[in-house]
């Protein structure tokens, strides 16, 4: 998840908020994913010496739920997209926050 929000920063912030860096809005936050997918990488690849077990469901069962509901996430976040409810509108940026008007005291 870490390494997914970090590419996410990294599109939001060349999207949104031109006036960072060229370091602090794309190279930065695309190190610290690749890093990241590589540390999630050797998890993956040494979870039997993790688990300290050769037992099959601990092996590939429980590394495919953590996979597993990451991709239900993905998928449910496109079915929001497409149904286009007020949520994906806010979700997508298509829908400009409401400023909050100054009250005066009464």
């Amino acid at each position: 998840m870490l390494a997914i929000t970090s590419f996410a920063v990294m599109v939001w912030a060349n999207r949104y908020h031109r006036e960072y860096s060229v370091f602090v809005k794309t190279i930065a936050p695309l190190l610290a994913g690749i890093g990241m997918a590589a540390v999630t990488a050797l998890i993956l690849i040494n979870f039997n010496l993790m688990m300290d077990t050769e037992d099959f469901s601990m092996i590939w069962i429980m590394p495919a739920i953590i996979l597993g509901s990451g991709l239900i996430g993905l998928i449910w976040g496109e079915i929001l997209i497409r149904r286009n409810t007020m949520n994906s509108a806010h979700i997508t940026g298509e829908v400009p926050e409401p400023e909050l008007q100054p009250t005066t005291p009464v």
